[in-house]
C-alpha cells in the first residue's frame, strides 16, 4: 500500500488507520509555505519508508510550481480529497487525477 492509498477513507467507509485528506492538504499547503518539512510530515502522520517514493514525488511537484501555481495545485489536492473523502471519487481516479 502506498501513500496515495492511506487517504480517505477505507473500503468499508472507516477513516481508522487513514489520513484525513483535510490534514494531507493542510500538510502540503505548509510544506509550499516553507513552514513545513519533508521529515515533519513523514513524522506528523507516521509514515512508512514505502510511503516515501509519493510523498518525495509529491513535494518535487510543488517544488517546481511557482507561488500562483502552488495555491491552485492545494486547490485542486484539497478538492480532489472532499470528493474522495465524500465517495464520489475512488481511490484510483484520486491518483490518476494526481499524476500517478
Amino acid at each position: 500500500m502506498g501513500l496515495l492509498d492511506k487517504l480517505g477513507p477505507a473500503p468499508d467507509g472507516s477513516m481508522a488507520n487513514s489520513i484525513s485528506t483535510h490534514e494531507w492538504s493542510a500538510a502540503l499547503a505548509l510544506y509550499a509555505l516553507d513552514i513545513a518539512n519533508r521529515e515533519k510530515i513523514i513524522a506528523e502522520f507516521n509514515l512508512e519508508p514505502s510511503d516515501e517514493p509519493q510523498l518525495d514525488a509529491l513535494l518535487a511537484t510543488i517544488d517546481a510550481l511557482n507561488t500562483d501555481a502552488k495555491a491552485k495545485y492545494h486547490g485542486k489536492i484539497e478538492a480532489l480529497g472532499i470528493f474522495l473523502e465524500k465517495g464520489s471519487l475512488t481511490k484510483a481516479q484520486y491518483k490518476t487525477l494526481l499524476g500517478f
